[in-house]
């Protein structure tokens, strides 16, 4: 109910239903079951996928703007055009934030806090200072406990936004070899020709790649905003990205089938 009413990371209640599973799942972890053969069986939870906003959340850490800015492991600014660097137990450039570690520095952030008048208000940016100072990005006790240290990268968004990203360079390749004058006039997405190349690439989004939603998004988007001077942009979602994953090919039919298109362009 809460993630279905949009519920905030932060949020008190959020933060409560959390603290509540972190007691639910270590006990069971700590129950052994016994089935009728005699067999003894216990629980491990071992993985967390996650994003990193809710990562940092749930790990009691500043966000993601902060110098040591992942949740993963000790990257900080001044580090992060390092080459051929890894993440890594054993001799790795960063290494993983470790549970006992992060209690440690909760400790001295309150006792660091109480020294100050307004820590959370006019003297935040002491707070943050201090932080970076001790090489860490802990500010409060994980809501989620030990099994911060089993939070694993979820690839959602990156590959939310790669297929969003490529879908915009196809789209305007499809743009520019429509007649502009085609696309003066067109007060919507039917008016053009159908052989024209952005009506041949859309039809493609529609029936073969099967993403209806975007196919409506964009025809909206070119009948009422195009000539106002607005951009198209489009948020990907898991559906979008699973469609193109598994029919992006037809698209890139869509666009060699394209009279007079250059060779540099098709590679």
């Amino acid at each position: 109910m809460l993630l279905g009413a949009d519920c905030a990371e932060d949020h008190p209640l959020m933060m409560a239903y959390t603290k509540q599973l972190t007691k639910e799942m270590e006990e069971m972890e700590e129950t052994q079951l016994k089935t009728e053969r005699g067999h003894v069986v216990s629980f491990k939870f071992e993985l967390v996928p996650a994003d990193q906003k809710w990562v940092a959340v749930m790990s009691g850490e500043l966000n993601n703007a902060a110098t040591y800015f992942s949740s993963f492991a000790d990257v900080s600014q001044d580090t992060k055009n390092t080459m051929d660097g890894s993440i890594g137990k054993l001799g790795g450039t960063w290494q993983p934030w470790n549970y006992k570690r992060r209690l440690e520095m909760v400790k001295k952030v309150d006792k660091f806090k109480k020294t100050l008048k307004d820590p959370h208000g006019k003297q935040r940016c002491k707070v943050t200072a201090f932080i970076a100072g001790n090489k860490s990005r802990q500010e409060f006790c994980p809501p989620l406990g030990k099994y911060v240290d089993s939070f694993k990268a979820e690839p959602l968004h990156c590959t939310n936004n790669a297929w969003q990203h490529w879908f915009t360079i196809a789209l305007a390749i499809a743009m520019q070899f429509t007649c502009e004058n085609a696309l003066k006039s067109a007060k919507s997405l039917s008016d053009l020709p159908s052989l024209s190349a952005l009506s041949k690439f859309m039809a493609c989004v529609k029936s073969a790649v099967k993403c209806g939603r975007l196919f409506k998004n964009f025809s909206r988007w070119f009948a009422e905003k195009r000539k106002s001077g607005v951009n198209y942009s489009f948020r990907f979602t898991g559906l979008e990205s699973k469609k193109f994953s598994w029919n992006f090919c037809f698209l890139i039919e869509a666009l060699l089938s394209i009279d007079g298109i250059s060779e540099q362009i098709k590679v």
